[in-house]
């Protein structure tokens, strides 16, 4: 009789503790390498509670849930700031909350499933946790997406812009589907809504398949001859206001925009083609760290050049950036937890529209980061 009190009081110890170091643990192997580790949390839960005892099951689940959880959370700490993170935990409270429900009732289930305590009760508990694995595999599923962005900015009004600018290629083979998804609106970008009226076209050219824009007209965002607003004047009480007005207005009057983004089943770095004096590099942009975790790093890993010509029917200069990324993300949480990789290569010039070739400089960066829950 002493030894079996002994085997439960241990079991009562050694189970919480366990599941406390196994959460913490599982946080580290989610973020670092896969998210198995994520949608393996409420098998875990489950098995606690089956093989230990009502109350060890419950805090066993209790523990998982919130070691894992606590590990998590404070990682776009570092991202944010500590403001934006108080908000975004403020934001998840509820989640939180009603998930570990969920785990209290799968952690406490198990006894209910191993003893046969009402079958009606083992076939629910066994339901709930089949629907929250489903979930988590739902959610840590990987989503790919590619982007391909144009924006050209000008002090001029220009028409007739013909701008020629090199296509997309993934493993060494065009890729030019991305092309077929444009965006008509995008919230982040002034103005919101993206030039529309214009055409692409797949062209052979002397540097080989590149991708003519045709853009009818530059966009009119302000009156350039007009004065700028006036900044904010000072609060009554003489504090100053958050940000003067005059920040606001574009430093272009015109411009274009264009966007594309697509989601794809597999994930293939798209890259520019054709491309020329590639130099493989590699220097870190940035770096953030919690606990040993790499919550997010930029590193440039190559620097090449393209060509571009433009050609309008008047000579103002013109700023053009042309960007393409390529992103991976999965889920490592219930809601919106998640870990992001990013590759994406920009280039930037300032161009007079002259008809004739130019090589552009470019660079290669590889993102990682852990938005926000």
């Amino acid at each position: 009789m002493t030894e079996v009190l002994t085997r439960v009081k241990t079991k009562g110890v050694l189970f919480p503790l366990a599941a406390l170091v196994i959460g913490v643990a599982s946080a580290y192997i989610a973020v670092l390498y896969t998210s198995a580790a994520f949608c393996l949390l409420p098998v875990l839960a489950f098995l606690f509670g089956y093989f230990s005892s009502y109350r060890a099951g419950l805090i066993s689940a209790v523990l998982l849930y919130v070691g894992y959880t606590a590990t998590l959370f404070p990682m776009p700490d570092i991202y944010f700031g500590a403001s934006d993170y108080l908000y975004y935990l403020g934001r998840g409270l509820p989640f939180f909350l009603f998930f570990g429900f969920l785990f209290c009732m799968i952690g406490y289930g198990g006894q209910l499933v191993r003893r046969g305590v009402r079958r009606s009760w083992s076939v629910e508990i066994v339901v709930l946790l089949v629907l929250l694995v489903s979930w988590c595999v739902f959610v840590s599923w990987p989503r790919h997406e590619y982007y391909y962005e144009l924006v050209i900015e000008s002090r001029e009004g220009l028409g007739d812009l013909e701008v020629y600018l090199p296509a997309t290629e993934a493993l060494g083979e065009p890729y030019d589907e991305l092309f077929d998804h444009p965006a008509e609106w995008l919230s982040f970008v002034s103005e919101g809504r993206l030039t529309g009226g214009y055409s692409v076209e797949l062209v052979d050219t002397e540097h080989g398949t590149m991708v003519r824009f045709t853009i009818p007209e530059l966009r009119q965002l302000y009156d350039p001859r007009a004065a700028a607003p006036a900044d904010v004047p000072p609060y009554p009480d003489g504090s100053p206001p958050p940000a003067p007005r005059a920040n606001a207005r574009p430093a272009y009057p015109y411009d274009a925009r264009l966007f594309f983004q697509m989601s794809t089943a597999r994930y293939e770095q798209l890259r520019f083609a054709p491309k020329s004096e590639i130099e493989e590099r590699s220097t870190m942009r940035g770096e953030r760290r919690f606990g040993g975790i790499r919550v997010e790093a930029s590193e440039i890993v190559e620097d090449f050049k393209v060509p571009l010509k433009v050609s309008s029917d008047g000579k103002a200069s013109v700023v053009v950036r042309f960007e393409i990324r390529s992103s991976r993300s999965r889920g490592i949480w219930f809601i919106a937890g998640e870990r992001k990789q990013e590759y994406s290569e920009t280039c930037k010039a300032q161009a007079v529209p002259t008809n004739e070739w130019a090589l552009v400089s470019g660079q290669a960066v590889s993102r990682t980061w852990i938005p926000g829950p």
